[in-house]
C-alpha cells in the first residue's frame, strides 16, 4: 500500500493542475479520468486527515494519562520521604523524652537525698 502525505498529495495537485487549466477546465471527456483521480487524492487525503487527528487525540489522552501517572508517583515519593523524616523526629523525640525523664529522677532522687541528709543534720 502506498502512503500518501498530504505533502505528496499536494505535490501531485500541483503537478496535475497546469494540465486542467491548459484543457480549459471545461469538464470534456479527457479530463474525467483526471477528475476521477483527483477525487480519489483527495478523499485520500481526508481520510488521513481524519486518521491523523484521532490519533493526535489518542495521543493527547495517553500523554495526560502519563503526566498524572507521574504526578502521583512524584506525590508518593514525596509521601514515603515525610513518612521517614516524620518517623526519625519521632524516634528522636521519644529518645529526648526518654533522656529528659531519667534526667529527672536522677535530679529528684539527688534531691531526696539532700533532703534525707539535712534532715538526718538537723535531727528529730
Amino acid at each position: 500500500m502506498t502512503r500518501w502525505t498530504s505533502r505528496s498529495v499536494l505535490f501531485i495537485i500541483f503537478l496535475l493542475m497546469p494540465l486542467t487549466w491548459t484543457q480549459g477546465g471545461a469538464p470534456t471527456e479527457t479530463n474525467k479520468p483526471l477528475n476521477r483521480r483527483l477525487r480519489r487524492l483527495n478523499q485520500q487525503f481526508e481520510r488521513i486527515s481524519r486518521e491523523l487527528r484521532a490519533f493526535k487525540e489518542t495521543s493527547e489522552i495517553s500523554l495526560n494519562s502519563l503526566k498524572s501517572w507521574n504526578q502521583l508517583s512524584s506525590r508518593q515519593k514525596r509521601t514515603k520521604r515525610l513518612d521517614s523524616s516524620l518517623a526519625n523526629m519521632t524516634r528522636a523525640l521519644r529518645e529526648n523524652n526518654h533522656l529528659n525523664l531519667r534526667q529527672i529522677h536522677m535530679q529528684k532522687t539527688v534531691l531526696s537525698h539532700k533532703i534525707q541528709n539535712q534532715q538526718s543534720h538537723i535531727g528529730p
